[in-house]
């Protein structure tokens, strides 16, 4: 999924949409700016909705599984509602074919320090035997965190807008620092495994019926990062 978007205009992939702290793990697709929550997401034209709030994670798909992917850029709100303001991504998977197909893919990598490992594998079976189509898929992804130091700048309000403490009109804040240091975690720690298949039946030329079942079973351990405003400062 990451090359796809890195490949085309107007699309972001990008991490922290999320509602909760740990959001920089998870990744997600921004269409013209309008954040995740903007951009819906559709399975052979499906929708798949993540947790509360939160977008799906493009992580949890297998890459074996996709056969294209179509998108549609600008506001589609009138057909599929508000979370579509921005576009609508819709993933193909592959079809069953005459006689029996596989794919099997094995990805790994790391960082230049050795640190936000990921590991991904995934299978994916399909096939057709008389009237019968079927497919099967099943992926697991783990990933581990890295950690970096990251400076933080300290803005008090003031009547004439955010100021640094240093230079707050109140010199009771000027024995706060302006910046810290402060530890920052990208990607948290995750494992992810996923299931399905699909089952498809021709009753004529024009009528089939199929029924689909899909497992997923997810752990994260994340990190959580708060904030706190400033109030009754007292030297």
């Amino acid at each position: 999924m990451g090359n796809i978007v890195s490949r085309t205009p107007g699309l972001t992939r990008q991490y922290g949409t999320f509602p909760s702290a740990s959001s920089k793990s998870k990744s997600s697709i921004s269409i013209r700016g309008m954040g995740a929550t903007g951009t819906l997401l559709l399975v052979d034209g499906e929708r798949i909705d993540g947790e509360v709030k939160n977008p799906y994670d493009l992580d949890r798909i297998p890459a074996s599984m996709i056969e294209r992917i179509e998108i549609v850029k600008g506001p589609m709100s009138t057909l599929y509602g508000a979370d579509a303001v921005g576009g609508v991504v819709n993933i193909i998977t592959k079809q069953p074919t005459k006689g029996f197909q596989g794919s099997f893919g094995v990805k790994t990598g790391t960082n230049s320090h050795g640190k936000g490992k990921n590991h991904d594998i995934d299978l994916n079976i399909r096939g057709s035997k008389n009237k019968l189509k079927y497919s099967f898929y099943v992926g697991n992804s783990i990933s581990r965190p890295y950690t970096q130091s990251e400076i933080a700048h300290v803005f008090v309000p003031s009547p004439t807008g955010k100021k640094p403490p240093s230079q707050h009109p109140d010199a009771r804040f000027h024995t706060a620092k302006d910046t810290y240091k402060t530890n920052a975690t990208y990607r948290e720690k995750a494992n992810v495994f996923n299931a399905g298949t699909k089952l498809e039946y021709e009753l004529s030329d024009t009528l089939s019926a199929g029924v689909t079942f899909s497992y997923m079973d997810e752990e994260r351990w994340g990190v959580y990062n708060g904030f706190a405003h400033p109030s009754c400062f007292v030297r």
